[in-house]
């Protein structure tokens, strides 16, 4: 069987052998001694090197400024798309250490170095995902992409093989977005274009960039639903057929039903619904923001882990989640860094209930409006009761018992005087004053601000894998509840706290990560020694292999 086209640019192709004869290897460049090749893309390479100055690996990638025109206009807009990325320190985004150009005029960024599978290579292998592990993922990119959209950064060419899952603390899989549009900013004339070439990824583009128009954050939100799409049913929403195709159906083409694609994997209809909202033709009918999907995405968690008894309605209004007014709550459903420099994020409580069956609105809708293509299968529709409070329940009990109690000592005095006639002394009903309870309102536990510092200053604080902030930060947390918050920092051991809204500052201390006890030798590797044709052969690898079990991932090559 041929090798479909996200094969193709996967980077999965690149021979290996390609890295002994590449002129950098043992130079170098700047501060990074060059260890060797990682990856080539079309307008650059990356290698693993080592920062001689702080004795640390990272990852080094050159960029070509031929390759983008006007060396001039090249190397300006490579520095300035350089500094807007590197102030990026959402723990799910790759950080970037250093940037700059050498005297022979090659631009580099160094960025850390990271050691696991792309999400790429993990959907070939285990796809479809377990809803829940979906989710927990696709939720800490949002968080990763929603602090990129605050600082005006769109991704562009959001992918499997731009997503890398490596450990992070106890983290068993923790997805870093790498490649934030650096080199397509550089020649943004067209995401289509030039010569033929195709400077994007077909299966994952959303309309308005297949057809050049303007992009924001929702076109990174159609992207990762396709992502979320392929995760869920282990299979793209348009085929694996060739470029053209592909583009054509972002264009026109129905996203098909998750049973169409996938008819032996069971999923729940929010979560259907969630993935059609993020792929809808029209960027204003997809979610406002990251921080809107990652509430709705939210909300089938709950259903899905037993919190909800009943399945889940969700609606969009305008671009945001409709949720049952209970449910519409920070400390319900997670808080991410809202998208301010598109738009703030509606203010809580203005949800209201929803009346309708969940509704699958399709392409074209004016925002706002519900059009509906209900889910087959959907019970009847009616609004989402909150269970009574188990408070209200004992008050309604105590009040029914003294009425019924009341009652029955008036209807008892009449019987008795009655049957005693007049002259008994009994007392006449209206000399009995019932007593009555008023009932008490329930108690809504209230929202409590706590002050989280650190030691170090700057540690970064987490909530359910939502990045909160760099501390101090504030942290809302209703009265009564616990919240479980995680503090790192670089180069300390990490901690998780317990907060219950009772102490208005918490402090919190990291312990140092222990040195080694020796720390080993860079390692140079020299230039090749030319070898006899029969040598070469009888040492070369086996193709697709890297000379690691691990695989290490390109952070702007293009799979």
């Amino acid at each position: 069987m041929g090798r479909t086209y996200e094969d193709m640019v996967s980077g999965d192709h690149l021979d290996p052998t390609s890295a002994s004869e590449d002129p950098l290897v043992g130079k170098l460049l700047d501060r990074y001694r060059i260890l060797g090749l990682i990856a080539r893309g079309g307008m650059g390479r990356v290698y693993r090197a080592h920062q001689e100055n702080l004795e640390r690996v990272v990852a080094l990638k050159t960029l070509d400024a031929q390759a983008g025109g006007d060396e001039d206009e090249f190397r300006q807009r490579f520095s300035l798309e350089a500094s807007l990325c590197a102030k990026l320190s959402h723990p799910n985004t790759v950080r970037i250490f250093d940037y700059g150009t050498t005297d022979e005029g090659v631009c580099y960024i160094a960025m850390e170095f990271l050691e696991g599978r792309s999400l790429h290579q993990v959907i070939k292998e285990e796809a479809p995902f377990e809803p829940l592990r979906a989710i927990r993922l696709v939720k800490q990119i949002c968080g990763s992409l929603a602090e990129a959209h605050d600082q005006q950064i769109v991704h562009r060419d959001l992918k499997p093989g731009n997503i890398i899952l490596t450990c992070h603390g106890e983290e068993g899989e923790f997805p870093k977005v790498l490649d934030f549009g650096l080199v397509k900013a550089l020649n943004q004339e067209t995401e289509v274009t030039q010569a033929g070439a195709l400077l994007g990824s077909p299966m994952y583009m959303s309309p308005e960039q297949v057809q050049n128009e303007p992009v924001d954050p929702r076109t990174d939100v159609y992207s990762l639903g396709v992502i979320l799409f392929i995760m869920l049913t282990g299979e793209p929403p348009f085929g694996r057929s060739n470029a053209m195709t592909m583009l054509m159906s972002h264009l026109t083409a129905e996203v098909p039903r998750f049973a169409e694609v996938a008819p032996d994997v069971t999923l729940p209809d929010c979560l259907e619904w969630v993935v059609r909202v993020c792929m809808r033709k029209a960027k204003e009918d997809r979610f406002a923001s990251m921080r809107e999907l990652a509430r709705a995405l939210k909300a089938c968690e709950m259903e899905l882990s037993g919190e909800v008894e009943e399945p889940l309605q969700l609606e969009l209004d305008d671009g945001y989640v409709v949720l049952p007014e209970w449910m519409d709550d920070p400390s319900v459903t997670g808080m991410l860094v809202s998208s301010a420099a598109f738009g703030p994020a509606r203010p809580s409580g203005s949800a209201l209930g929803p009346s309708e069956p969940p509704t699958l609105v399709e392409a074209g809708s004016p925002p706002g409006t519900s059009q509906a293509t209900p889910i087959p299968g959907e019970p009847g529709s009616g609004p989402q009761r909150r269970p009574a409070s188990p408070l209200v329940v004992v008050l309604l009990v105590f009040l029914g018992i003294l009425v019924v109690g009341g009652m029955v000592s008036v209807s008892t005095m009449l019987a008795v005087r009655s049957a005693s006639g007049p002259d008994r002394d009994v007392p006449e009903p209206e000399d009995v004053v019932p007593m009555v309870v008023e009932p008490e309102a329930p108690v809504v536990p209230a929202l409590r601000e706590v002050l989280v510092r650190t030691v170090p200053e700057g540690a970064q604080v987490e909530r359910e894998g939502v990045f909160l902030g760099d501390a101090p930060v504030t942290v809302r947390v209703k009265e009564g509840t616990l919240v479980t918050l995680r503090v790192s920092a670089v180069g300390y051991q990490p901690r998780e706290i317990t907060v219950d809204g009772g102490q208005p500052e918490v402090p919190v201390s990291l312990r140092e990560t222990p040195e080694p006890a020796s720390r080993p030798a860079p390692v140079v590797t020299p230039p090749p020694e030319p070898a006899d044709e029969a040598e070469s052969t009888a040492t070369e690898k086996p193709a697709g292999t890297w000379g690691s079990s691990t695989e290490v991932r390109d952070p702007w090559a293009d799979p």
